[in-house]
């Protein structure tokens, strides 16, 4: 959505469950981040190349918040 938009900035993005106390995680190592900081093409950044892993506990209803610097969003998602 950000990107159809023409922004360009950095984009940091955190997550947790609704109505739960779950959380959401980034990336594949062993543990995994609590956000995900996201470099802008401004900043030499390829466009649209920003490839992650969200990593959930369980079952149940997750939100993404994605700030950048002109903008913020949240993103509800269900994980089965």
């Amino acid at each position: 959505m950000w990107h159809a938009s023409g922004y360009s900035g950095p984009i940091l993005i955190r997550g947790r469950q609704l109505g739960g106390s779950g959380a959401v995680g980034f990336g594949e190592g062993h543990v995994p981040y609590d956000e995900l900081q996201l470099l802008g093409t401004a900043m030499g950044a390829p466009p649209g190349q920003w490839p992650s892993f969200t990593r959930v506990q369980g079952p149940g209803c997750y939100a993404y918040q994605a700030d950048g610097t002109t903008f913020s969003s949240v993103i509800v998602f269900r994980a089965a």
